[in-house]
């Protein structure tokens, strides 16, 4: 019988491995999977999923604390609702009768004109009309503090999936601190005003994750949108100008021709699909959402909607531009409004008119040039992320 030559077993020593091993390995890997190592396989995967949803959950929870314990606090002592607490809950009974409202709770906005003004919309009916209907005057306000507990998580969550683990235990001391410096009444309050504040911030991380590509949260940010426009007034600049940022982060890989070629070619076809399957979710829920507020518009002589505009355009006195840039150095200037319990609710807005000290003037302005700088970096660098940010962060100081 023919021995093997030594090259032949030169060769196969180099290899590291003989021919009879390496046919057991490819039997080995074309051997099927019994069902129970398919359910093993799976249970693992899930295991290994369910670990870091737990501790984004736990994290979210954590951060809520102050405004569980507020609530609980409110309910023990008997909470009722009284003046325009009273008033929404009203409304918000009337949702499922003949007189459904179609816009917001009343505005000041009406003093500027002289006519009677409301908020955009009412979605906040909407939210609290199940516990206006069925439950207790204790469970309008616990519905509230449901919902600023889920917008907490909600943003906890989008922290971790923008920066990771530091981020998101970054952003979750930063929202329980915001929530140590506010009235207990705040984290639970159905007072339009307050009960857009945490939709608010979770819209801000909803923007931002649009911004940097995630199409499929379009459908939850046209919710979280309209509930927020049609809370408050206030919230109209801010809003409006991170959906742009938000639109402007969506369009970013459409920036060359070249782009926009490889984008609509034949390739890309399940992606378009993909994109524009949310893209109409999110028209149909802007649609429900919206459609009660242009139902007014259509059917009332002058509309909300009209109201609301010659509101904002009319020309009265102001504060002026200085009171806007006081506003912007206690809000991010050493040391910040978010930091500090104020005397009353009411203390920060005589604050806007009192210049701030210099060494908060200071802080404010190197920390906005420091942003700016990372704009510049950013999009010299075409770091979509932090351009994103970045431009979120300058909206909000504008909207102050």
């Amino acid at each position: 019988m023919h021995s093997p030559s030594r090259t032949d077993v030169e060769e196969r020593a180099a290899s590291g491995v003989s021919r009879a091993p390496r046919a057991r390995v490819a039997r080995t890997r074309e051997r099927p999977r019994s069902p129970w190592a398919r359910h093993i396989a799976v249970r693992a995967l899930e295991r290994a999923r369910v670990g870091p949803r737990a501790l984004t959950l736990a994290t979210g929870l954590a951060a809520s604390v102050p405004v569980i314990a507020a609530t609980v606090k409110a309910v023990r002592d008997g909470w009722v609702p009284t003046a325009d607490q009273a008033i929404i809950a009203t409304r918000s009974y009337d949702v499922f009768t003949s007189h459904t409202p179609l816009v917001g709770q009343y505005s000041y906005a009406g003093h500027v004109t002289g006519q009677l003004t409301h908020s955009l919309g009412p979605m906040l009916y909407w939210l609290l009309a199940i516990p206006a209907h069925f439950g207790s005057s204790a469970s309008i306000t616990e519905t509230i503090a449901a919902a600023n507990v889920l917008s907490i998580v909600g943003v906890v969550a989008l922290a971790r999936r923008r920066g990771g683990l530091v981020l998101m235990f970054a952003t979750a001391l930063a929202v329980a601190l915001m929530c140590q410096s506010l009235a207990g009444e705040v984290l639970h309050d159905i007072w339009n005003p307050d009960a857009g504040l945490f939709p608010f911030t979770l819209l801000i991380f909803l923007c931002w994750s649009l911004a940097c590509g995630e199409y499929r949260l379009l459908p939850l940010t046209a919710l979280v949108a309209s509930y927020v426009l049609q809370a408050n007034l206030m919230y109209f600049a801010a809003t409006v100008g991170m959906l742009a940022v938000a639109a402007a982060g969506l369009l970013w890989p459409l920036r060359s021709r070249k782009r926009v070629r490889a984008a609509f070619a034949e390739g890309a076809r399940a992606q378009r699909r993909s994109v524009s399957r949310f893209a109409a979710a999110a028209l149909a829920v802007a649609a429900v959402c919206w459609s009660f507020p242009v139902a007014d518009q259509l059917t009332e002589r002058t509309g909300n909607m009209t109201l609301v505009v010659q509101s904002a355009t009319a020309h009265k006195s102001t504060l002026g531009a200085s009171a806007g840039w006081h506003a912007v150095v206690r809000a991010v200037g050493v040391r910040p409004w978010w930091l500090y319990v104020p005397v009353d609710r009411w203390q920060r807005q005589y604050d806007v008119r009192k210049a701030p000290r210099a060494h908060t003037e200071y802080s404010a302005v190197l920390l906005l040039l420091a942003l700016a700088g990372v704009l510049a970096v950013s999009l010299a660098r075409r770091r979509r992320d932090l351009a994103s940010a970045a431009l979120i962060a300058f909206v909000l100081c504008g909207a102050l």
